[in-house]
């Protein structure tokens, strides 16, 4: 049970760096957990809303709203670790 729960957090390691890459326009080899959104890549809300449906659409979940994504003014720093938290969270939930 241990390695499948280690292989669906990859899977979503990895299908988040890809889609944050993506929009970013950049390696996905220059996205680390760390990477932060606004401060390391410069997306702002539009590309983080971007982030957020192209996610939901690979992924098959609804992220609310309410959530840190796409909203700067409560949450100014969101790094990939925080993304693939909540992504995680949703598919538990689903």
């Amino acid at each position: 049970m241990k390695d499948e729960t280690n292989s669906k957090e990859a899977d979503v390691i990895a299908k988040v760096k890809d889609v944050v890459a993506k929009v970013a326009n950049v390696e996905v080899e220059e996205i680390s957990l760390r990477t932060d959104l606004l401060r390391d890549l410069h997306l702002d809300s539009l590309d983080q809303a971007e982030v957020t449906v192209m996610l939901e659409e690979s992924l098959s979940i609804t992220l609310p709203d309410s959530e840190y994504l796409s909203n700067q003014k409560l949450f100014p720093s969101i790094t990939v670790a925080d993304i693939c938290s909540l992504v995680t969270r949703r598919q538990a939930e689903m």
